[in-house]
Order: C-alpha cells, then sequence, then structure tokens
C-alpha cells in the first residue's frame, strides 16, 4: 500500500476528504493502544489533557521541575499571570521532577484550587490555581475519574 501523507495523494484514502492527520501537537495529550488483535485503536486523554482542560497549561520537562510551555488565555494558569519562564516545583505540596509528574498532579487533585509553587528565575512563589471541575464522563477502569480520585484522597 503506497503510503498517504500530507502532501500525497490525501484523496486516494477513504473516497476523499474523510482522513484527518493528528500531529504531536494534539498526540502529546492523549494515549493510544493499539489493539492489534482485535483490529482497534484505543485513543485515551493522558495528564497533559487534563492539565491543558483543568488549568490551561501546558508543561515540558525543565528537570527539575515542569517547564509553563504554552498558557490559554482566559484560563486559571493566565488569571495568576504563569508565563513561559516559570517552572512547577511542587503541586499542593508534591514535588514534581518533570512535566509528566506536574501534569499527574494536576489531574488527579480532586479539590476545586491547587496550591503550587512556582519559580521564575532565582525566585518562587506560592500561587492559588482555581481549576476546572474534573470530568464526570469516565469510561470502565478510568483511573482519573473524580470518584476513583476522590476515593484515593
Amino acid at each position: 500500500m503506497p503510503a498517504i501523507g500530507r502532501d500525497v495523494n490525501r484523496d486516494a484514502v477513504g473516497g476523499g476528504g474523510v482522513i484527518a492527520l493528528v500531529g504531536m501537537g494534539m498526540m502529546q495529550h492523549l494515549r493510544v493502544v493499539f489493539d492489534h488483535p482485535h483490529r482497534r485503536i484505543h485513543v485515551l486523554p493522558g495528564p497533559g489533557y487534563f492539565a491543558l482542560a483543568r488549568a490551561g497549561l501546558v508543561l515540558e520537562d525543565a528537570r527539575p521541575g515542569a517547564g509553563v510551555a504554552r498558557v490559554a488565555p482566559g484560563s486559571a494558569a493566565s488569571n495568576v499571570r504563569l508565563d513561559l519562564r516559570d517552572i512547577v516545583v511542587s503541586v499542593d505540596g508534591q514535588e514534581t521532577p518533570d512535566a509528566h509528574a506536574a501534569a499527574d498532579a494536576i489531574m488527579r487533585h480532586a479539590g476545586a484550587a491547587a496550591v503550587v509553587r512556582v519559580r521564575r528565575g532565582s525566585r518562587q512563589r506560592r500561587i492559588t490555581l482555581a481549576l476546572e471541575p474534573a470530568f464526570e464522563d469516565c469510561f470502565p477502569g478510568d483511573p482519573y475519574c473524580p470518584a476513583v480520585v476522590g476515593a484515593r484522597r
């Protein structure tokens, strides 16, 4: 089968105009599982998706800590004036050695606000980051479901 890409014969697949390419900008927030025996692909939100959805924040590794890579306009992160110079050091007193740990801590936070310690240059500050409500729709076994997260606290 010939390769189909952005610039190569896109209309040849599925009768034309029915495929879409999804790049790393989107895929970095998802978990993809290929179930080859059953010919299925499962796409689930990951920690980065929830940090973006709940706080308006995209994080990247800045070891030690999680660097702010993007702040969505009008988001909770924007309201407390986080910017690209900031490094998230901890969430609710839990150290965040990398972006995955910080996103995971934001995602698993059960309340409406998280206390976040941020470093900018040589200065640190504590901020209260208001979070959007956790999602109520869960799939079976979802470790990030509000009911499951609440039970762990």
